[in-house]
């Protein structure tokens, strides 16, 4: 269950901002273009992830692919270009100042990061040997004060104080529920990144390595952002991914 608390000031939109009506409420994947882009920046930069995410995400030409977001079909399209903002979605208001988020962006997510973890999306061309595919994320919100790392799944560790989760597809749809529930919070943004990696085995140890300074050959062909106040996601593929 999603929730959104919001401060006095701050309850159940004025008539003018509700979502719109009933016939446009589905959510679909919207395009999104260019105009995404300062979003996408803003949020890697200032948000408060580790320098090891951010020299993974540095190697990527975000120029160089497509984005998508998951938004209700009636929404205008001037609208869907305010990423910062809430009220996109439809929420279901509990009292004037309590409101339950809409799974549905959620769940339409978890579906298509399945989907490319089992192979959908042209596989990298720069790789001479076949490649694996994982999911990493960052638990901006963990701290050594917390003790160690989570024993349950998907898979923790620990890296220069900073506590981050990964899974593949061989660990199963339910790991990738329980990391996107995990890391899916109002603030930070949730932000993953989907890794393609030539290398014979997976596990913690390449992970960690990939997150150092060390070269390893991988790329980082999709990336999912927070949007919209934590209610819904901005998707970007790079180009040959994009299908």
């Amino acid at each position: 269950m999603r929730w959104r608390i919001f401060p006095p000031n701050q309850g159940a939109p004025d008539e003018g901002l509700e979502p719109p009506d009933e016939t446009g409420n589905k959510i679909v994947r919207r395009p999104a273009g260019r105009w995404a882009l300062p979003y996408l920046y803003r949020i890697i930069a200032d948000e408060g992830y580790s320098a090891a995410l951010q020299r993974l995400l540095a190697r990527v030409d975000l120029n160089q692919g497509l984005f998508f977001v998951y938004a209700p079909a009636g929404v205008p399209a001037d609208r869907l270009r305010l990423l910062e903002f809430g009220g996109v979605v439809p929420v279901k208001w509990i009292s004037p100042y309590e409101a339950q988020l809409s799974d549905i962006p959620q769940r339409k997510l978890i579906r298509y990061l399945w989907r490319w973890l089992n192979g959908r999306g042209k596989p990298s061309d720069a790789f001479a040997s076949p490649s694996q595919r994982f999911l990493l994320g960052e638990d901006c919100m963990w701290s050594p004060e917390d003790g160690s790392s989570p024993e349950e799944p998907p898979h923790f560790l620990v890296h220069t104080g900073r506590l981050y989760a990964w899974t593949t597809a061989q660990d199963g749809y339910e790991l990738l529920e329980a990391l996107v529930y995990d890391l899916d919070r109002a603030y930070p943004h949730l932000l993953l990144c989907g890794i393609e990696a030539c290398v014979p085995v997976l596990d913690g140890d390449y992970v960690r390595s990939l997150l150092s300074e060390s070269e390893q050959e991988y790329e980082v062909p999709l990336i999912v952002f927070g949007a919209y106040d934590a209610e819904s996601y901005l998707v970007w593929r790079q180009r040959r991914q994009a299908r």
